[in-house]
């Protein structure tokens, strides 16, 4: 008999052929092909099933999921292979999941090494994938291409590393070459304004570098030269440009197609006296409102456009006060002149404003204290009230969520408005509908034994008591607190389920928690990677949990944030590794990018009494690799000069204390002496 055998590839969903070729046979034994990632033990614990069990298509699938649930295999396939006697072996042919571990850029020196990263969108931790690499280094060709690097080679290798067979270090050799300059800038298109405003309009011209963002803003510069001017449907770009390798140079070429001119015309009747006023009624912060015309290249200059636009000033007026603002658009075209005239009429410009704001219905909380919740004020000497039913509508529905947050969880809030005859003062009332008010009955809890200093006592130390106001948000605040107190203690695990029941007349809710703590977490090792120059015990001081200690993610994130001040990293990742052989034990991958060891900064000044005045500054932030800073800094002009060197020692003894020393040479030369002053200095300062 033939054996055949099935291959299924992920097994995310069970195939018609899964589910009747193989279910209900007896596994004969169970293979791991290429399995490095996972011990055999571990596997097995994995996968959940064994020898001598039943055929599943659905085990099989959850076997599979666990597989990659644990964060170390990249891809997963399962062989079926039938017996004679009915029965079949499953293997698992497993491709491990390896990380990147360093990320080491040589060659480089127009970009930083976080730019380069950024370019990439990888960092050390990530995954590696040599096939990924193929799509990522044209990122980085563009990244220079984009600064007029074009003849920009790069090299990448990939080295093993020898402790971790998981672990992978990539190496980026980059040869910039030469950055190219610009020969030419060229227009095509028609003709209406001559070439010298326009070649005054953007910045990328000989004999500057080729820079693809100044050619970007350039290009917007000169969509704005033409909108200003009434071209609003004018195209311009996209460029193109062409690079010279013998001349080393690029010629830019940006088209340019602008037709029919549009003039814009707004128009405002005030209701009040029927006349018209050839200006809309003047808002103090608006200057004009041709930005919210939606005529462009994109959406070209149709009725259904100048409609949307009449909508959209109508919408800004009644933003701004105006509720009764209404907009008319008329086009008034002249073919001869290649030209169209398109004008707004806005009528109904008159701000309402406020007289009075009133409330009914609120039986709990007071006028003055529904009053502090609204943002809509009523009109005063010192106060202007401006009316908008946006504003009203948001006002509603805050003081329907402060009801509720007050416990009263079917409260409703409308809206009533009320204008005078001239449709110049507004009065709004806001109807409440407050329902019954539920406070906190009695809080319960079952499981949490290890919760300290018992879990009755525990209860005491929720953020909400008995009697408070009941909403569903105290629920999910009480389960946070419980899951914070156990996760500092090493139950990353946990599981907070929540139930709450109310009394039959609504007044009351009791609250019941159920808690499983799981498995206490300890922390194993610590693998550090990436510090090339820092040594491993000056990140070591910086960690707030040491192996042995219950695995508290608030300790992580503020070693995270110790290691951020002090300025040696530009990237800091923790990468958590539950152990397979032991759940109770969680590792650590600490990967650290670490930035330039030396500082040099130089800078010119003028001022009016010294003239020209200048400063320089020489330093190194990671002395021996031990994070000691020292730097040398020389400020001068005619009539002073300055000179300091400054040292700090990042910890003191065994203490979170850093200290500082510093010393200063002041020389001042005056007319019959000199001025000379040596100052130190010497300060702690406690993390």
């Amino acid at each position: 008999m033939m054996l055949r055998t099935l291959i299924i590839l992920l097994l995310l969903f069970p195939s018609p052929l899964l589910a009747t070729t193989w279910e209900g046979k007896r596994i004969d034994r169970i293979e791991i092909n290429q399995n490095k990632a996972l011990p055999s033990d571990a596997f097995s614990a994995a996968i959940g099933i064994a020898k001598g069990e039943i055929y599943q298509a659905r085990a099989i699938r959850q076997a599979v999921e666990r597989l990659y649930q644990t964060g170390k295999v990249a891809s997963v396939e399962v062989q079926a292979t039938p017996l004679r006697d009915e029965s079949v072996v499953v293997t698992f042919v497993i491709v491990e999941r390896r990380l990147i571990s360093d990320i080491v850029f040589r060659g480089h020196r127009r970009f930083k090494q976080k730019e380069l990263f950024n370019a990439l969108h990888f960092t050390p931790g990530n995954p590696f994938d040599e096939s990924q690499w193929e799509d990522r280094v044209p990122h980085l060709i563009s990244l220079y291409k984009s600064e007029g690097y074009f003849n920009v080679q790069i090299e990448t290798r990939f080295q093993p590393v020898s402790s971790d067979p998981f672990k992978t270090a990539v190496h980026i050799h980059i040869t910039e070459g030469e950055r190219a300059r610009i020969n030419k800038l060229h227009f095509t298109g028609p003709r209406l304004f001559s070439y010298l405003p326009l070649y005054l309009s953007v910045r990328s011209q000989r004999p500057r570098y080729f820079n693809a963002r100044q050619l970007e803003k350039d290009i917007n510069q000169l969509r704005t030269f033409y909108k200003k001017r009434g071209y609003l449907m004018a195209t311009v770009g996209p460029p193109q440009v062409d690079f010279l390798p013998r001349r080393g140079e690029v010629n830019i070429t940006i088209p340019i197609v602008a037709s029919t001119k549009i003039d814009l015309f707004f128009h405002g009747v005030n209701t009040l006296t029927g006349l018209a006023q050839y200006a809309p009624v003047p808002i103090p912060e608006v200057t004009s409102l041709d930005h919210l015309v939606q005529i462009s290249a994109e959406n070209g200059d149709t009725t259904e456009v100048l409609d949307a636009s009449a909508r959209s000033i109508e919408m800004f007026y009644h933003s701004k006060g105006y509720p009764f603002a209404k907009v008319r658009v008329e086009v008034k075209p002249f073919p001869q002149e290649n030209r169209k005239e398109i004008h707004f009429t806005i009528e109904g410009l008159t701000r309402v404003r406020i007289r009075d704001i009133a409330f009914s219905g609120n039986k709990t909380f007071s006028h003055q204290r529904l009053k502090k919740l609204v943002l809509l004020k009523e009109e005063r000497i010192f106060t202007r009230s401006r009316f908008t039913q946006g504003q009203l509508q948001e006002d509603a529905e805050n003081l329907t969520l402060f009801y509720k947050r007050e416990g009263f969880q079917s409260a409703q809030v409308e809206t009533d408005i009320h204008f005078d005859a001239k449709k110049k003062w507004a009065t709004l009332t806001f109807r409440i509908k407050e329902g019954v008010q539920t406070r906190i009955g009695t809080i319960a809890m079952e499981g949490g034994q290890t919760l300290a200093p018992s879990p009755a006592k525990f209860l005491d130390l929720l953020p909400m008591r008995r009697g408070d106001p009941f909403h569903p948000g105290v629920l999910q605040d009480g389960a946070r607190h419980i899951l914070t107190t156990l996760s500092q203690s090493g139950y990353i695990d946990a599981q907070v389920d929540s139930d709450v029941t109310f009394s039959d007349d609504k007044t009351e809710a009791h609250i019941q928690y159920r808690v499983d703590e799981g498995k206490q977490v300890f922390l194993g090792t610590l693998r550090l990677s990436g510090n090339q120059t820092t040594r491993d015990e000056t990140v070591l001081r910086e960690m707030l949990i040491q192996q042995g200690d219950p695995y508290d993610y608030d300790k992580i994130l503020k070693s995270q944030q110790r290691l951020s001040q002090t300025g040696l990293f530009s990237g800091i990742r923790f990468d958590p590794i539950r152990d397979d052989n032991n759940p109770t034990i969680q590792n650590i991958d600490l990967t650290v990018v670490e930035r330039p060891r030396f500082v040099f900064e130089l800078g010119p000044g003028y001022g009016d009494r010294e003239k020209m005045r200048g400063f320089m500054e020489l330093g190194h932030r990671n002395l021996f690799g031990t994070g000691r800073k020292i730097s040398l800094h020389a400020s001068g002009s005619k009539r002073e000069r300055q000179y300091s060197l400054n040292y700090k020692e990042p910890r003191l003894l065994p203490y979170d204390i850093d200290t500082t020393l510093g010393a200063t040479y002041f020389f001042i030369p005056r007319e019959s002496f000199d001025e000379k002053a040596l100052v130190g200095t010497w300060g702690i300062e406690r993390r």
